[in-house]
């Protein structure tokens, strides 16, 4: 019973390394998603102001409101893909409980595991 047990605080706190990288790509999600919001906020607004102003200035306006409009994109598809990397590493974190789900069970293929994961994240997983 005992190397059982040893076992399973062995993959909790393999689980725990996971948060802080989770973390990180939560925070960076944010990061983009309140970027992009500003942006396209922007955009808006000089789109706004260059549609019912009747000087040059207003339509000079128009161009820059479109072109910060249409970056604002970018943050937005950066927000996306740090989602999917925190849901892909709380999915593997959820499997990490159980080695013969996240490698196929071998001991090579979860040392083959641990060392990808180490050249990806470095310390903050494995170590």
């Amino acid at each position: 019973m005992e190397p059982q047990r040893q076992g399973q605080a062995g993959s909790q706190s393999g689980i725990r390394g996971f948060l802080p990288v989770i973390a990180i790509h939560a925070r960076a999600r944010r990061f983009y998603l309140l970027f992009g919001l500003l942006l396209a906020a922007t955009g808006l607004g000089l789109l706004v102001l260059a549609l019912t102003g009747d000087d040059p200035l207003a339509t000079s306006l128009m161009p820059a409101g479109a072109l910060t409009l249409a970056l604002s994109l970018i943050p937005f598809s950066e927000a996306l893909e740090h989602g999917e990397r925190g849901a892909g590493l709380e999915a593997l974190a959820r499997d990490w409980e159980r080695p013969t789900t996240a490698t196929g069970g071998s001991p090579e293929d979860m040392q083959r595991a641990a060392r990808f994961l180490q050249r990806l994240y470095g310390p903050r997983i494995t170590g």
